[in-house]
């Protein structure tokens, strides 16, 4: 999978870009604050329609252009089912994202078109850091991968949302709970689905994760990840049954509450490290090591799943990384992979790898330097 061309037009402080890219390491240079990180969340954007940096889209138009017409962002990606170009446009005023000049309606026509792995320096809290953090790495994996867990990820977070209303209004009215029946059953089947796939998928990253951190850590220490349902299945298990009496079990609190306390919307799991959790016993440098090897082993199950090698994106890392874990990830990838590194320090990069693509960028303006060794 590869992204060969990208435009961008009145993107953040990117007014017009046009640039290839190549297979192997492509490097994003320059000072902070120049673009570096917007030229790689517009790549993101055709990845799942989102910014990983903000939920605030108008963040993302530039400010005070007099000739402002719309920011698009346009690609032309291959993969192994032929030639794509996906493109983003916003005006402020509508959002429109197409497939080969053709809007979609969903969302969920977008993901999968392109994968990525995204690593930044926020997600080296991924061990130590808040749960959200670690169900939106995997509800990223999966979703990438899996349009039914996709639709039941979307369908869950919309019927709680709702049954959390209902449970506000019946405390305001005083009306009976029996409307709660309806979303508990849905929660319990879109819940049901959700789950059964975070333990699939996190069983088969914990294998490849294994591996991964093993030689990273020279085989000294071991490192598993354990899922931790908020309500407790087994493989084999009926996981819709578990959860729907797990939500009648909890209804009487939930009305006090005002809130749904039970599902996957509160599920977390583990990096066990040496048998221990990671979260409370790990040093600083053996939970970066733990998150470089979830990272690769995300990779792994998206190749496993899609048939496809994604593009991995490195936002301002090596700054964050000592040498012997900036050399254990770059040796671990194949050369093939398409990587778009960003970094103040080009030789933070190239110290350890040949660059394909050296792109220097400041205020906004995007240079070719060609490659560099």
């Amino acid at each position: 999978m590869l992204v060969h061309s990208l435009q961008l037009r009145d993107f953040r402080n990117l007014r017009r870009i046009d640039v290839d890219f190549a297979p192997g390491i492509n490097v994003i240079h320059g000072m902070n604050a120049q673009g570096k990180t917007n030229l790689l969340e517009a790549v993101y954007l055709l990845v799942t329609g989102r910014s990983f940096r903000t939920s605030t889209e108008s963040e993302l138009i530039p400010w005070n252009v007099e000739d402002y017409q719309g920011t698009l962002i346009r690609a032309t990606i291959s993969k192994a089912s032929g030639i794509e170009q996906l493109a983003f446009y916003l005006d402020g005023k509508q959002k429109r994202i197409s497939i080969d000049g053709k809007p979609i309606s969903r969302l969920a026509h977008l993901i999968g078109r392109l994968n990525a792995v995204l690593f930044t320096p926020a997600d080296l809290l991924l061990v130590r850091g808040a749960p959200a953090l670690r169900r939106r790495f995997i509800d990223i994996a999966v979703g990438q991968t899996n349009p039914v867990y996709l639709d039941a990820l979307q369908t869950y977070q919309y019927v709680l949302k709702n049954r959390n209303s209902l449970l506000k209004q019946i405390a305001i009215r005083g009306q009976s709970d029996h409307q709660l029946d309806v979303y508990d059953e849905q929660l319990a089947s879109t819940g049901a689905t959700i789950m059964e796939e975070r333990l699939q998928a996190l069983t088969e990253m914990a294998q490849f994760a294994t591996q991964h951190y093993a030689t990273i850590a020279q085989d000294q220490e071991s490192l598993g990840l354990l899922y931790e349902p908020d309500v407790p299945v087994s493989a084999g298990a009926d996981f819709k049954s578990l959860l729907a009496t797990a939500l009648a079990a909890a209804r009487a609190d939930d009305l006090k509450r005002l809130s749904t306390s039970r599902g996957p919307h509160r599920d977390d799991f583990q990096f066990i490290i040496q048998q221990y959790p990671a979260r409370h016993f790990a040093s600083q440098g053996q939970q970066r090591s733990a998150v470089l090897a979830a990272k690769l082993a995300e990779m792994d199950y998206l190749k496993k799943h899609t048939g496809e090698t994604p593009l991995l994106m490195l936002d301002d890392l090596m700054s964050e990384l000592d040498s012997d874990r900036k050399a254990a990830l770059i040796k671990h990838l194949d050369p093939s992979i398409q990587i778009f590194i960003t970094t103040t320090d080009p030789h933070s990069v190239t110290h350890f790898a040949p660059a394909q693509r050296l792109l220097r960028i400041a205020g906004g303006i995007l240079e070719n330097n060609g490659t560099g060794s």
